[in-house]
């Protein structure tokens, strides 16, 4: 018999509300007491303060009487000056030599005195000493009505916050009580019922356990089959391994004695496989030793969906149709539409439930697993739950497979798109020149035969070389005013050239492909002496492939064209970069590079090299200095930087890379005498007009020639052999007659003067106006 337990104490809140109020009457006093101090010291800073200020007064009056030595003043002043004050209890002046001089004394014996002291002098002379005493009884008086008022408020305090509490808590005890005494009544109510019937509960207890204990048992098993196809999820090679274990193991103990598993492709069931307690797991269709034909299945594909499909009454049918669990007894079991050939051996089933394989609990089933069960009370509740979270599992598989499959193959796909992407943006930026187009290929041919000369592994002269077609990816990023610039560039755009590499090397480690070659493209315009970019490395602190691909890169600079100058051949450019070794190349990869340069055979024309005779039109002076084709693109870009844009003739500019040509042997200087004159009368516009004039005058009658306008109104003409050029033959151009401006001629004979250049000829003196 259960005994009912001892009364528990009661809770006195009494107890409670004066604890509190203890505290907090306690917690009052204290904050009462550091306020009080805190006011004792404040007020008496205050007493002492406006006691040294009235000595100091007092001081400061007797100063003029001492020096004239009017002794009855000062008694008199400290007398009437003490009489006035209450507070005073003894005021007296005392001589250097410590003789009392007066004195003003009360009869006060208050022991709440203050006693302070004052020199009085003059001139550095020590006159009279002052000593006061004074009573703050009064203050002291006040703290003890402010202590009295204080205790009084705590204590109001206190009781309040008491009566509060205690009417509080006694509201709030009243129904706790109430629901304890009710709890207690209910439980002795229903003691009473169980020690009447307690011999009933036990014996029906004992049955109850027994079976839960053998229920547990079942469950166990299929808590262990469901165990071990979770770790095929994560063993598993394959998705076709995945499933075949997943029904041998279903099938391997407890009541299952079938099972069979299916994948949906299109929506049908095109991939089954099946087992039995006797058989290894085989796809349905397939035969093998061990398999028996009473229970093979007939060869996929099933098709859930097809009304005239045999297969469409099925439960597992019905379950993909629905998406949802199935559970059927033998007795409503379709026996004409069974996917096996002799449907006969399962006559002992007594349940079979499809379940839908999904990798969410909302998304479409990507299969279906069938299992049929020899237990007389079918599938518990239990079961279903747990075969439910095994199919999910296997879902989950499934489309993890599938995915992996999915992101395999896109991924590949990725991989040749970012090939292809990243060779069309080399291809872009050779294809924007045409006297550069081929540079990345040709560079990455040197650059393997230097690293094969240093003994290199093959590996990793495939990577140089895969950088070599790469080093000057960043470059698209460039301006095309920069990038493309026919001619030397200024501080701020050899600056913006050389962001190429950072740029290139930020678009290429953020590709995981590329990576291993992102600081080869990085650091190959980094020279062995440390002056190179973007970090300045030096020796063998930069990277033995960007070694070898800056030497290559330059090799091939130097042995192509440029329209601001022409190609060197292979000796002297090897000679060049000898002459370099140690300075900005390292010197090993300059021995390898001479070894096997010398053979090669640099392109003496741009890759792509349309008709000559349609691109040079116009610009044969161009194809005579570069000795190359211009397409489309070069003389657009000519007329954007060399052309003189009132004229259309060349400028100064271009008149830089013809005086270092040695093809030409003449050059005139034209002065236009008068045309600053010409402006101010006729204005700007006309004399605009009249140099256009000139300037087509100029071509018709040096059809050959190189012409040029330079500073404003001084026109050249390059010949490469000797013409004439007379003032009176350009004063009789229809531009100039009856302009008032006279032509003033120069000639400078090129074949002497070797080196012109526009400084030079800027100290040529003509005539001015």
């Amino acid at each position: 018999m259960k005994q009912a337990s001892a009364p528990v104490p009661g809770f006195s809140y009494n107890r409670v509300i004066v604890a509190l109020v203890v505290v907090v009457l306690a917690s009052l006093i204290l904050i009462n007491y550091l306020i009080l101090t805190q006011q004792r010291q404040y007020l008496m800073q205050e007493v002492r303060q406006l006691a040294t200020v009235e000595l100091a007064q007092a001081a400061t009056f007797m100063t003029e009487p001492l020096l004239r030595y009017r002794f009855a003043d000062i008694e008199q002043f400290i007398h009437q000056w003490g009489a006035n004050n209450h507070q005073v209890v003894r005021f007296e002046a005392i001589t250097p030599d410590g003789h009392q001089l007066t004195s003003f004394q009360r009869p006060i014996t208050s022991p709440h005195r203050l006693v302070l002291e004052k020199r009085v002098a003059y001139g550095g002379r020590h006159l009279l000493t002052l000593r006061l005493e004074k009573d703050y009884s009064q203050t002291v008086t006040i703290l003890g009505q402010l202590r009295d008022r204080l205790l009084l408020a705590s204590l109001f305090i206190s009781v309040a916050l008491g009566v509060t509490l205690w009417f509080v808590f006694r509201l709030l005890a009243i129904r706790p009580l109430e629901r304890e005494i009710n709890q207690r009544r209910r439980a002795e109510e229903e003691l009473a019922a169980i020690n009447h019937t307690l011999e009933e509960r036990v014996q029906s207890r004992t049955r109850e356990i027994r079976g839960l204990l053998e229920q547990e048992i079942y469950l166990r098993q299929i808590m262990q089959t469901v165990s071990e196809i979770n770790s095929l999820l994560i063993t598993s090679p394959d998705l076709e391994t995945l499933l075949r274990q997943a029904c041998k193991r279903l099938v391997a103990r407890g009541p299952y004695e079938f099972c069979w598993l299916g994948l949906l492709e299109e929506g049908a069931l095109a991939h089954v496989y099946h087992a039995t307690p006797d058989t290894d797991t085989i796809r349905a269709g397939e035969e093998s030793a061990s398999s028996d034909p009473a229970t093979s299945l007939e060869a996929p594909p099933y098709q859930p969906a097809d009304p005239d499909s045999p297969f469409y009454a099925h439960p597992a049918a019905r379950c993909l149709r629905e998406n949802r669990v199935l559970i059927e007894t033998r007795e409503h079991y379709p026996r004409s539409s069974p996917p096996w050939r002799q449907p006969r051996f399962i006559a002992g089933f007594w349940q079979m439930i499809a379940l839908p394989l999904q990798s969410g609990n909302s998304e479409s089933p990507l299969g279906v697993m069938v299992v049929y069960t020899w237990m007389e009370e079918g599938f518990a509740g239990e079961e279903v739950e747990m075969l439910k979270e095994l199919a999910g599992d296997l879902g989950f598989a499934v489309a993890s497979f599938r995915h992996r499959a999915e992101v395999e193959r896109l991924t590949a796909e990725r991989t040749a798109n970012y090939e292809q992407t990243i060779l069309t943006f080399v291809n872009m930026i050779d294809q924007r020149d045409t006297y550069t187009a081929g540079h990345t290929q040709r560079v990455a041919d040197y650059s393997r035969l230097i690293a094969r000369r240093l003994g290199l592994p093959e590996p990793e002269i495939e990577r140089l070389a895969r950088a070599a077609i790469l080093h000057d990816i960043g470059k698209i990023a460039t301006p095309d005013a920069v990038l493309l610039k026919p001619g030397q560039f200024t501080p701020l755009e050899r600056d913006l050239i050389k962001l190429h590499t950072v740029a290139g090397h930020e678009m290429l480690a953020g590709i995981e492909m590329y990576q291993d070659i992102a600081k080869i493209v990085l650091h190959h315009h980094e020279r062995h002496d440390g002056s190179g970019y973007p970090d300045r490395l030096a020796g063998e602190d930069i990277p033995l492939p960007a070694r070898i691909l800056a030497v290559a890169d330059t090799f091939d600079a130097m042995t192509t064209n440029r329209i601001y100058q022409p190609r060197s051949d292979v000796a002297a450019a090897l000679a060049k970069l000898q002459a370099l070794s140690g300075t900005q190349f390292h010197p090993e990869v300059v021995v390898a590079a001479v070894a096997v340069l010398p053979e090669v055979e640099p392109p003496t024309a741009p890759a792509r090299e349309p008709a000559a005779g349609r691109l040079c039109m116009g610009h044969e002076a161009l194809c005579d200095i570069t000795q190359s084709p211009i397409a489309e693109l070069e003389k657009q870009r000519l007329a954007y930087f060399f052309s003189d844009p009132l004229t259309g003739l060349y400028n100064e500019d271009y008149l830089k890379s013809a005086l270092q040509n040695q093809r030409y042997q003449s050059l005139h200087l034209c002065h236009l005498q008068g045309l600053a004159q010409f402006n101010k009368q006729q204005g700007w516009k006309k004399g605009n007009q009249v140099l256009r004039l000139f300037a087509d005058e100029l071509r018709d009658k040096f059809p050959d020639a190189l012409l040029f306008r330079i500073y404003g109104n001084d026109f050249a003409v390059i010949t490469q052999e000797y013409q004439p050029l007379n003032p009176e033959e350009l004063a009789a151009f229809d531009s100039l007659t009856g302009t008032g401006i006279s032509p003033q001629v120069r000639y400078i004979d090129l074949t002497r003067e070797h080196g012109s250049s526009i400084d030079k000829l800027e100290e040529v003196e003509l005539s001015s106006d």
